[in-house]
């Protein structure tokens, strides 16, 4: 074979596997790319994704900790049972420690309150007749006492006469809450 024919040879063969290439980039390459991008794409929004929702997992969880942990307080607040003794206890213990002299204490269970709500019970009453002496700045300590108290307390049907100077004699009826079973 003469030089030239071999150098016509090696470039027609340089030439089609150019070409080859070419075709093969076209055709298998370029596609199984397009393919890899797109699927990166979704990988980089699902892993997005993922990050969020484990970020709401650990907020629900934070949430749900802090509702267990608060569930003392809430049945302090509202009991499940009436617990007439704590209530009469925190009823005296306030109306002596704010310096009203107690007369005469009285409970007697109310009737159930019902809820239109079937995702939560009815609500429990006692009422309690209370009957002091004091002034009225002491009843005023008395009932902002009773406000921040933690259970939940209501004071209704106020009575006040003027017995001396700066002693009144004080009737009231209060009402304990409590969440039925």
């Amino acid at each position: 074979m003469k030089g030239s024919s071999k150098r016509s040879l090696t470039l027609l063969l340089s030439v089609l596997l150019f070409i080859g290439a070419i075709l093969v980039y076209s055709y298998l390459i370029s596609p199984t790319y397009a393919d890899i991008q797109q699927k990166q794409g979704s990988l980089e929004a699902k892993q997005k994704q993922f990050g969020e929702y484990q970020k709401i997992i650990t907020q629900t969880q934070q949430l749900i900790a802090e509702y267990q942990n608060s569930q003392g307080d809430i049945s302090s607040i509202l009991p499940s049972d009436p617990e007439i003794a704590p209530a009469y206890f925190q009823l005296t213990q306030l109306a002596s420690n704010d310096g009203l002299s107690i007369q005469s204490v009285d409970a007697k269970e109310m009737a159930i309150m019902p809820t239109k709500s079937s995702l939560v019970n009815g609500v429990g009453d006692i009422r309690f007749n209370v009957q002091v002496v004091g002034s009225y700045e002491n009843l005023r300590k008395f009932f902002g006492d009773l406000e921040s108290n933690i259970r939940i307390f209501s004071v209704n049907d106020l009575k006040i006469e003027s017995v001396a100077s700066d002693v009144l004699n004080i009737s009231f009826d209060v009402d304990a809450y409590y969440q039925t079973q």
